[in-house]
């Protein structure tokens, strides 16, 4: 201490802090699924419904339910050299909980960390084949180079709830790689550091009690204390995990990231029957086909989201007609005069098998011949380009990268999907000054020419109690819009 006394002084900036505003409820009680609080060991797992790392860590930014990129400890940012790097100027007001600002070490160490491919993170969180270096700008500007253009880099790996929070690079920065996952600032909550809205005080086998932080940077959360239960009990005020909640709930629906698709491979599907066969399926009874709630879908973008629009809509049999196509008793008949027969490929689990006999169903209703086929390893007969037809499932996204999926180099593009107006109108989205007009002109186009029929969303549903006031839900991050509900004190009744 006396050496460290001799040394030349070093002092953090003076940082004016917004005032904090008040609490609405002391309390505040949501059922969610069991999660872990390791920022790098946990995988990232869409399918919870919820992702409650934000409330511990804040990333660069956020992302609105309608698909917008917002601040977070990124005041601003910018895009360079056609979306292959990315320069963020750091909110000033942004601190850790014990009060030292965030600052561009912390960020450059954080996805240093994660474009190291010896890093001790979960294979879903790498970033090591996308990021080609970090540079620290000046003391609140750090600059993150890419090493392929990526218009999608801000909303599908930066944003909050993406599994790349900033970490508290100034207590780990020296502790060795190897024992860095198991350092206690990630695993125990009294040596827990975070930046995010509610730090975690006390875990049990019911569940997690938070305090909420009254100087959070972007403003107080609306509850002093927050208890995340999975077990139910206390009876939560907002439950992700069950319809058993005290009082008289609700019912919240939204449609998830999460969609099914039958995928076509372009060079076994003749265009006029990949344009018919979307026209031709019923997805109202494909939708009560599985236990579970599931609502059609038109298109690869959430319901409501900005990049929407309208699906062309075709008469079928008179487009098929029209191409040289013929139905004899019932069933149709190529322009070759060949019996059209197709195998349509699923996983061999059971809602894939459940959802693909629906379809066989539908189309053999429809004059298709078709069988059902199942596989122990789906992905591997994609690659391979062994199918006419599979049922996949896929996510969105909220910036839709169209390329990512159905690019002609992605490795996501088992069907070869090699549309020349879709390639040409996704190349714009690289270039364009306004990346909303471009991807809708790319969507349009891949609506126009389908890679395949776009069947069903997942569809969540969360019980919310009737205190509960002005509830928004984000189908990204459901907690990322914390700051929008309230929660009344139920009245008593006289």
């Amino acid at each position: 201490m006396l050496l460290t006394g001799c040394g030349p002084r070093v002092s953090l900036p003076h940082i004016h802090l917004p005032h904090p505003k008040i609490f609405y409820r002391p309390e505040i009680v949501l059922g969610v699924p069991h999660f872990s609080m390791n920022p790098l060991t946990a995988r990232v797992q869409p399918d919870n419904g919820i992702k409650l790392m934000s409330l511990i860590y804040d990333s660069l930014v956020k992302i609105q339910p309608d698909g917008q990129v917002s601040p977070d400890i990124a005041n601003s940012w910018s895009v360079r050299d056609h979306y292959t790097s990315y320069v963020f100027h750091l909110n000033p007001h942004a601190k850790w909980w014990n009060g030292r600002p965030i600052s561009v070490h912390d960020v450059a160490w954080s996805y240093a960390l994660y474009a190291n491919p010896r890093a001790p993170i979960s294979p879903d969180k790498s970033l090591s084949s996308v990021i080609n270096q970090i540079h620290i700008v000046n003391a609140g500007t750090v600059e993150i180079q890419l090493k392929y253009p990526d218009p999608a880099f801000l909303s599908n790996v930066v944003a909050s709830g993406n599994g790349h929070p900033i970490l508290p690079a100034f207590m780990v920065y020296s502790v060795p790689l190897k024992r860095l996952a198991s350092s206690p600032i990630f695993n125990k909550i009294p040596d827990m550091m975070g930046s995010g809205p509610y730090r975690p005080v006390s875990a049990n086998a019911q569940g997690v009690k938070w305090i909420g932080n009254p100087h959070y940077f972007l403003g107080a959360p609306k509850s002093r204390v927050l208890i995340t239960t999975w077990n139910n009990s206390p009876a939560p005020d907002i439950n992700w995990t069950s319809d058993k909640t005290d009082g008289h709930p609700h019912v919240l629906s939204y449609s998830g990231p999460h969609y099914y698709m039958l995928l076509y491979n372009s060079k076994r599907v003749p265009t006029a029957l990949a344009k018919a066969l979307p026209q031709m399926m019923n997805r109202k009874d494909l939708a009560h086909t599985l236990s579970h709630s599931l609502t059609p879908a038109y298109e690869p973008v959430i319901p409501g989201s900005l990049y929407t629009t309208r699906h062309p809509s075709y008469n079928p049999r008179a487009m098929l007609l029209q191409s040289g196509y013929k139905q004899i008793h019932h069933t149709w008949i190529s322009p070759h005069h060949h019996r059209i027969n197709f195998t349509i490929l699923t996983a061999n689990e059971p809602d894939a098998v459940r959802l693909g006999s629906a379809i066989h169903r539908q189309l053999l209703a429809e004059g298709w011949d078709n069988q059902l086929t199942t596989t122990p390893n789906l992905i591997h007969a994609m690659k391979t380009h062994a199918f006419n037809m599979a049922l996949v499932k896929r996510t969105a996204t909220p910036y839709p990268l169209l390329m990512q999926d159905y690019g002609f180099r992605s490795p996501d593009n088992y069907g070869q999907y090699n549309s020349v107006a879709f390639r040409q109108s996704a190349h714009n989205i690289l270039f364009s000054p306004n990346p909303t007009a471009a991807t809708k002109q790319a969507l349009t186009a891949l609506l126009q020419s389908p890679p395949g029929v776009f069947l069903l969303w997942h569809e969540h549903h969360i019980y919310i109690n009737s205190h509960v006031q002005g509830f928004r839900i984000n189908p990204f991050n459901p907690l990322s819009g914390i700051q929008y509900w309230h929660v009344m004190p139920p009245r008593n009744k006289s």
